[in-house]
C-alpha cells in the first residue's frame, strides 16, 4: 500500500469504496460491504502510469446493467506545460466482470477536483472541475452516466467565476434528487465566507440557487468544513477541531454531536445490503 490509512472514495447502498493513496495514482481500491464483514480487492488498472498524472475516482451504481462501478480520471500533468491542455484519460472497473476497462479519453481538457468529494445522483458520476474556455478559467460539473459510459457539462452559474483561492466541494442535495456545491473562500479566521449553492432543477443550468451565505460576522466561530446535507435538511460541518457539527441552515445555528473525525474525515448515507454475499472473489473478516 501507498500507506496505512485507507480513504473513501464514495459509498453506495450500502458498499464503501475505499483507496489507499487518494490523490495520487489511484491503484489500490477495494469495496467493502460492512454489514456482512466482506470485501473485494480490485486489480491493478492495466494502463500502469506512473510519474505525471493526477487521478481522480468515483464510485456508484449502474441500474441499467445492475452492477457496481468505479470510475478513474488520470490527467496526464506531464504532458504540457499548461495545465488547462492537460489530457484526461478513464477507465471503469465492473463488479460484475471484476475487472477494468482499456483507457479512453475524456473529449474536454480539464482539470477535476476529485480528490475532493463526488457525488453519485440519479445514476450519474459529479466531480468539480475547471476548463478554459473564451480565455478564462470556468467552473463546471463534470458528469459521468455509469449506465451509457458518456460525459456531459454541467456549467455553473456564471457570477461563480474561477478564483485560486476558492475551494469547491461537490455534495449530493438535501432531497437526494439533485446536487449541491460549497464554495469556501478563507484569508483568515476572521475573513472567510462560505456559499451553499443547490441545483433545485437536476440538469437546468437556470435552476442553480444559492440557499445561504456563512461568514464570520454571521458564526462568531472559525469557518467550518461543509460536508454533506442530513435527511432533516440541516447541514453536516466539521470544524477546525475535526468535531462534527450540525448547522441549521435558517437559524444559522450550531449543534453539537459529540462525534469527532479526522484529518480524513468522509461522511455519507449508509444502508444495509447484502451484496458480495455470493461472490467468489470476495474476503471475509
Amino acid at each position: 500500500m501507498f500507506n496505512s490509512c485507507y480513504h473513501v472514495v464514495g459509498t453506495c447502498n450500502g458498499l464503501v469504496c475505499l483507496v489507499d493513496d487518494l490523490g495520487c495514482h489511484g491503484y489500490n481500491l477495494i469495496i467493502w460491504n460492512p454489514c456482512i464483514r466482506k470485501f473485494v480487492t480490485l486489480p491493478e488498472p492495466p494502463a500502469v502510469l506512473r510519474g505525471g498524472c493526477e487521478v481522480s475516482l468515483g464510485f456508484g451504481y449502474d441500474a441499467v446493467g445492475n452492477d457496481y462501478k468505479v470510475v478513474r480520471l488520470v490527467t496526464l500533468s506531464d504532458q504540457c506545460q499548461n495545465f488547462h491542455e492537460w489530457p484526461t484519460l478513464f477507465q471503469v472497473y465492473s463488479l460484475v466482470t471484476g475487472s477494468w476497462s482499456s483507457l479512453r479519453s475524456v473529449l474536454l481538457p480539464c482539470q477535476v477536483f476529485g480528490c475532493q468529494s463526488q457525488a453519485f445522483v440519479n445514476g450519474a458520476l459529479h466531480w468539480c472541475a475547471i476548463c478554459w474556455t473564451n480565455d478564462a478559467f470556468n467552473y463546471f460539473v463534470l458528469a459521468f452516466d455509469l449506465g451509457s459510459e458518456l460525459f456531459r457539462e454541467i456549467m455553473f452559474p456564471k457570477s461563480l467565476k474561477w478564483d485560486p483561492s476558492l475551494a469547491l466541494r461537490i455534495s449530493v442535495s438535501r432531497d437526494g434528487k439533485s446536487i449541491a456545491v460549497f464554495t469556501d473562500w478563507r484569508k483568515s479566521h476572521t475573513d472567510y465566507f462560505l456559499d451553499i449553492w443547490v441545483m433545485k432543477e437536476y440538469g437546468m443550468e437556470k435552476s442553480w440557487t444559492k440557499m445561504m451565505v456563512l461568514s464570520a460576522e454571521v458564526s462568531q466561530r472559525n469557518l467550518p468544513k461543509a460536508l454533506c446535507f442530513r435527511k432533516i435538511g440541516e447541514l453536516l460541518v466539521l470544524e477546525d477541531s475535526y468535531e462534527l457539527v450540525s448547522l441549521d441552515l435558517v437559524s444559522r445555528k450550531f449543534k453539537r454531536l459529540g462525534v469527532y473525525g479526522g484529518q480524513y474525515c468522509s461522511v455519507d448515507s449508509y444502508e444495509e445490503i447484502l451484496v458480495l454475499l455470493d461472490s467468489n472473489y470476495d474476503v471475509s473478516y
